[in-house]
């Protein structure tokens, strides 16, 4: 399900830890301010999907905002980590269609770039409180 929202109310994410996996640096950056904004916790941010892997296996993983293609290929391995633990996922992309993960996850939140970063966060903040 490919999302399009507006950015108008401040999320609160109730200190979870949100595992961010970005390869941009600035955008990683602009992801793990939101997070911290919004009362959140950011693990990483992991550039690879080795990196997010290892952050999985060695922090408390609540939610996760994932880049879809990384430097070292999709991110579906780490979907498929935490896909086993029912967090609340957001996928944030250039190209929705492209990767097949929105096939594969149907129940994962794709948002294409750009999106504000206080809609997913907004979006992990709703999916927390259920």
């Amino acid at each position: 399900m490919v999302h399009t929202v507006s950015s108008r109310t401040q999320p609160d994410l109730g200190s979870a830890h949100v595992l961010v996996v970005e390869d941009e640096p600035f955008i990683a950056y602009d992801l793990i301010l939101a997070v911290e904004d919004a009362h959140g916790l950011p693990v990483g941010p992991a550039a690879t999907v080795l990196e997010a892997l290892d952050l999985i296996g060695s922090h408390k993983i609540d939610a996760a905002i994932l880049d879809v293609t990384l430097s070292d290929g999709t991110v579906g391995p780490v979907l498929e980590a935490l896909e086993k633990t029912g967090v609340p996922i957001v996928l944030h992309t250039a190209t929705p269609q492209s990767s097949g993960l929105s096939d594969r996850f149907p129940q994962v939140a794709v948002y294409t770039k750009p999106t504000a970063v206080a809609v997913l966060t907004r979006h992990l903040a709703k999916q927390l409180q259920r």
